[in-house]
């Protein structure tokens, strides 16, 4: 909690909130070669380096910074995917961007305590969370995918969808440093089997989130002759464009968790289909989820309307667009325009610029001069400061 309270104090300023970072955020260096490292690895077509790199993270390698400025502008490629014309710029100069599907009415360190001007997210359900906590312009621009350019040129892409044939993509659910995964790793495959001869499917790929990628379930699966493939370093900027490639490869998604792939498979038009094998997560610490009735109260109902599929649905659009704002997705336009709003409420907020409690303040006063000078800036803006 002290900890947690010293970072709100350097909240106050843009720039001292970089600075208080750059000072005491942990392990920069070293998180920073492996992000560098791993962002040259193909991933989706040789995992080796990965299996490599969890294993030295069990031997006691470094894989995270607590700077949360530079997490938060690497964390998945999202920020990546959508501002990476301003990489050369402070990044404090771009909204925050909440790294993926929260159901419970919170916010992170992503988003809590990197002092910027406004706040991007996937739809109204987070919008609505985050508001509660933040009076800084929120942003919903739908599923983060949809930014993402393929990591693939089109003629590779071509050739490996020739190649494989009709292909089934499995999604392991899968854990982070903080949990645990169980699986039954034979019923597992003996599904993921009759789905592949029931809808002959020619080729199945495994898609392995970093963390498990060692995992007995994954070898279980190669062992059968499933081609395994990742994203990619979680931090990685190129995660996005892996995942968006990986998909894209894809005829079907199947897999025994919910969470952000299922927005982002039904934004790449892939049809997604929930696998009940009774898996489990939990805490490595054991402690009781405070959010777990909420959790479960989503999951029956996304189960409802994903077992057994193998078609995209109206029903399960209309079902996913509060959570990943299939409607809300922004152009390329819109998107730079985000970017040119937030670096002005940053710059002309208070003396010098970068003062949070004028962020609010400044917001309202452009959103004014943009509705007689711009209104494209300003429809953005207003949809962004609703109560």
């Amino acid at each position: 909690m002290l900890k947690d309270s010293l970072k709100g104090l350097f909240c106050v300023n843009t720039r001292i909130n970089e600075m208080f970072y750059d000072a005491f955020g942990s392990h920069g260096h070293q998180y920073l070669d492996l992000v560098r490292k791993f962002g040259a690895v193909d991933s989706i077509d040789d995992i080796q380096g990965l299996r490599e790199l969890r294993s030295s993270v069990d031997e006691g390698q470094q894989f995270y910074t607590t700077n949360a400025n530079a997490s938060n502008s690497l964390i998945y490629g999202i920020w990546e995917s959508m501002f990476a014309a301003h990489r050369t710029e402070p990044i404090y100069y771009s909204p925050a961007v909440e790294h993926g599907l929260i159901i419970h009415d919170q916010i992170y360190t992503d988003l809590r305590f990197t002092a910027r001007a406004g706040l991007v997210t996937f739809g109204d359900y987070r919008y609505r969370q985050i508001r509660k906590y933040k009076n800084e312009p929120i942003y919903e621009v739908g599923p983060y995918i949809h930014y993402a350019q393929p990591y693939y040129d089109a003629e590779r892409t071509a050739e490996l969808k020739k190649t494989n044939g009709k292909t089934l993509l499995v999604f392991p659910a899968h854990s982070v440093d903080t949990s645990t995964i169980s699986q039954d790793e034979n019923r597992y495959l003996d599904e993921v089997l009759r789905i592949a001869d029931k809808g002959g499917f020619e080729t199945v790929l495994v898609n392995a989130f970093w963390w498990n990628v060692n995992d007995p379930v994954i070898h279980k699966f190669e062992s059968e002759g499933f081609k395994i493939v990742s994203a990619g370093f979680r931090d990685d900027v190129n995660f996005l464009p892996r995942l968006r490639t990986i998909m894209d490869l894809s005829d079907l998604i199947a897999g025994d968790s919910f969470g952000t792939h299922i927005g982002y498979a039904l934004d790449r038009k892939v049809p997604f289909q929930f696998i009940d094998i009774n898996t489990h997560g939990g805490s490595i610490d054991d402690k009781v989820d405070p959010h777990a009735d909420e959790n479960a109260s989503l999951k029956e109902k996304l189960a409802r309307a994903f077992l057994g599929a193998s078609e995209i649905t109206k029903h399960q659009v209309d079902l996913l667009e509060p959570y990943w704002g299939f409607s809300k997705t922004k152009s390329r336009e819109q998107i730079e325009d985000i970017y040119q709003i937030t670096r002005r409420i940053v710059r002309e907020s208070g003396m010098g610029g970068g003062w949070s409690r004028h962020f609010h303040a400044r917001a309202c006063e452009l959103l004014k001069e943009y509705e007689l000078t711009d209104k494209a800036k300003a429809e953005l803006l207003r949809q962004a400061l609703r109560p």
